[in-house]
């Protein structure tokens, strides 16, 4: 697993899809996650759920971003490539933020689909549900391990919600995930899951790949001050 600085190794570099992972401006006290990817006019681009109905394509920025490449072959990197495009032409106000993706999911051709209106994504199932609707799985969904620090994240993505002016049934809805157990599925692991060959991964076999991701975050924030 290489994690790459755009200083050191462009997102210019990327053959056609990737992983960025870092912290943006909106999202300074934990990770965020995209799938870095060339688009159409051939320069690199972000896609990811920034927040509730707030999808983005948008220039990674240097300071804020490290990378890592995906262990696909070429010709399937292009079509995910593609399938990004379609993806973000498709959905830009159509994806809510939700702390469950059971139900959820792209078709073929790019577009989101679930089983109830108010089910959504995170930045972290966004990108796994990318994958997986196209055949790639990079993590195994159904053994993934809930942990006890869990509900008291959720709990905070339902407050950010409701003050951010999400509807009442779209809250109430996220709160009744939380007794069923909806596990978390971390930025770093994700992204750990998605660069290392051998997938799809449960979460013990993630763990120290997903705390170097976080060391070099870490690093690289304290080496590049945003500005």
């Amino acid at each position: 697993m290489q994690i790459n600085s755009a200083y050191d190794n462009p997102f210019t570099n990327v053959d056609s899809i990737g992983i960025a992972i870092g912290r943006p401006d909106f999202q300074r006290d934990q990770q965020h996650i995209g799938i870095l990817f060339i688009d159409q006019d051939q320069l690199p681009k972000c896609l990811h759920l920034a927040w509730h109905f707030d999808l983005r394509k948008d220039t990674p920025n240097p300071k804020k971003y490290l990378w890592l490449n995906v262990p696909i072959d070429p010709i399937n990197k292009i079509h995910l490539a593609t399938v990004c495009e379609l993806i973000f032409q498709s959905n830009i106000d159509r994806i809510p933020y939700g702390i469950s993706m059971e139900g959820t999911g792209f078709s073929e051709d790019g577009t989101f689909i679930t089983e109830h209106k108010f089910a959504g994504l995170t930045c972290a199932t966004f990108v796994i549900q990318v994958f997986h609707s196209q055949g790639y799985k990079i993590v195994d969904v159904e053994n993934w391990c809930e942990r006890d620090d869990d509900k008291v994240w959720q709990s905070s993505i339902l407050r950010c919600l409701e003050e951010g002016g999400a509807s009442a049934e779209h809250v109430e809805f996220q709160r009744q995930q939380i007794p069923k157990g909806a596990a978390r599925f971390r930025p770093e692991e994700v992204a750990a899951a998605a660069s290392l060959p051998g997938q799809p991964y449960g979460l013990e076999h993630i763990i120290e790949p997903a705390k170097q991701i976080l060391d070099a975050i870490s690093h690289f924030i304290s080496d590049h001050p945003r500005g």
